[in-house]
C-alpha cells in the first residue's frame, strides 16, 4: 500500500505544558469551567371545559413561564434552542479537544497525523467525504491514527475509538 503524505502533525498549542507521548504533543487539559442551559416545552393542550385549543410554551424547566403563546413565540423559542444547542456542541467539541483526545492519545499511545483529503483524494472527491480515520496498530503496542485535517474533535474522537476499539478486538481474538 503507497504511504501517504503527511499535511500536518498534531501538535499543541500550549508547548510551554504540553508532553510528548510516542510523537503527539499532548496539551495539558486547561477548559473554563461554564454551564449552558437548554430547556424547551412546547405543546397544544385542549381546555376540557371550552375544548378551546391552545399552543403553549415554556423555557424554564420548573416551567415557571408556561404559558399560552403564538407560534411566533414558539418559533422564536425553537431558535434559542437551536442557538443553544450549537453552543453545547462547541462545549462539547472543546472539551473532547482539550481533555478527552489527550487522555485518549496518552492511555493508548496514538500518534496522530492529519492529512488535507482535498488532495488526498484528488482523482476521487466523493470519497473524501467518507474518511474519518485510519488506525495502523504497531508491533510495539502503540497506534498511527491518520485523520482529516480540520475534523471536529467529538468526530474525531468516536472515529478513533471505534478503530482502536476494532483493532484491540481483532488482537484478541488472535490470542
Amino acid at each position: 500500500m503507497p504511504q501517504l503524505p503527511t499535511t500536518a502533525k498534531a501538535q499543541s498549542t500550549q508547548p510551554s505544558t504540553a508532553t510528548s507521548n510516542g510523537g503527539v504533543q499532548v496539551p495539558a487539559a486547561r477548559i473554563a469551567e461554564q454551564s449552558i442551559t437548554a430547556f424547551g416545552l412546547a405543546e397544544v393542550v385542549t381546555d376540557i371545559e371550552t375544548d378551546e385549543v391552545t399552543l403553549c410554551i415554556a423555557s424554564d424547566a420548573q416551567l415557571t413561564d408556561y404559558r399560552g403563546a403564538s407560534v411566533s413565540e414558539a418559533a422564536a423559542l425553537a431558535r434559542q434552542l437551536r442557538e443553544k444547542a450549537d453552543q453545547i456542541e462547541a462545549l462539547a467539541n472543546e472539551y473532547a479537544e482539550k481533555v478527552v483526545l489527550p487522555a485518549f492519545y496518552r492511555e493508548f499511545r496514538i500518534e496522530l497525523e492529519e492529512y488535507n483529503t482535498a488532495s488526498l483524494f484528488a482523482d476521487a472527491p466523493e470519497l473524501a467525504a467518507g474518511f474519518n480515520a485510519f488506525c495502523a496498530h504497531r508491533p510495539d503496542g502503540s497506534f498511527l491514527v491518520a485523520v482529516p485535517a480540520g475534523q471536529k474533535p467529538i468526530l474525531r474522537l468516536a472515529a478513533i475509538r471505534e478503530l482502536a476499539r476494532d483493532l484491540l478486538k481483532r488482537k484478541e481474538a488472535q490470542a
